[in-house]
C-alpha cells in the first residue's frame, strides 16, 4: 500500500482503547463513593489499525520513563487522583508519557491526565517547539474519553477499571498529521 491509500483505510479507525486500564491501589477508608488512588497503572493500548497506519507512515511511539513499553501497550505509572468505586468517575494524573516521532518532527506528551464524568477526556502537556503554537496551553485535550462501555470491579483495596475507549480530537489529528507529515484524508 501508498502512504496515500493506508492512510485513507485507516483513519476512519483512529480509536485508542484503554484496555484493563486503571489498576488501582486504593487508599484504606470507608466506603465512600469516592476513593483517593494511592497507585497503580494506565495501559493505554493501540489499535491493531492504527499501529500499522503509523508503522506505514514511519512514525514511531516509545513510553518515556517512567511510563513502560509493554506487550499490552503502553503502561503509566498513577502519580495521584481520585476514583469513585462503583462507575468510571473520577481524575488521575500520571508519570512519564510517550513520544511519537516521524518525518514531520518530534512531540512528547507528559504529565497526562485523565478526567473521567459528564466530559471524560485525556489530556497532555505537549512539548514540541515546531508542533506547538504560541500561546499554546500547557495541556492540550488530545481524545475524548468514552466511558459508556467501561466496568469497575474492586477487590479489596484494589479496583479495576477497563473498556474505556480514547478517541483522537481534531487537535490530536493535527498533531499526528504534523508528526507523521502527512494529511489525513478524514481528520
Amino acid at each position: 500500500l501508498t502512504h496515500r491509500a493506508a492512510r485513507g483505510r485507516w483513519i476512519g479507525a483512529v480509536v485508542l482503547v484503554l484496555v484493563g486500564a486503571f489498576m488501582l491501589a486504593l487508599a484504606p477508608g470507608a466506603s465512600a463513593k469516592v476513593e483517593p488512588v494511592g497507585g497503580g497503572t494506565t495501559t493505554l493500548k493501540i489499535k491493531k489499525a492504527i499501529a500499522e497506519f503509523l508503522d506505514d507512515t514511519g512514525t514511531r511511539v516509545r513510553a518515556i520513563d517512567p511510563a513502560k513499553d509493554k506487550k499490552s501497550g503502553l503502561q503509566f505509572p498513577i502519580k495521584s487522583g481520585e476514583l469513585n468505586d462503583k462507575k468510571a468517575k473520577g481524575k488521575l494524573k500520571h508519570d512519564g508519557g510517550f513520544e511519537l516521532r516521524g518525518d514531520g518532527g518530534r512531540v512528547e506528551l507528559t504529565k497526562l491526565a485523565a478526567i473521567f464524568g459528564k466530559n471524560s477526556k485525556l489530556k497532555a502537556k505537549v512539548e514540541s517547539s515546531k508542533l506547538r503554537a504560541k500561546g499554546a496551553k500547557k495541556s492540550t485535550k488530545l481524545f475524548d474519553l468514552d466511558t459508556d462501555n467501561a466496568k469497575v470491579k474492586g477487590k479489596g483495596e484494589e479496583i479495576k477499571v477497563s473498556g474505556v475507549k480514547a478517541t483522537l480530537t481534531s487537535k490530536g489529528a493535527a498533531m499526528i498529521e504534523k508528526v507523521a507529515d502527512m494529511e489525513l484524508d478524514d481528520p
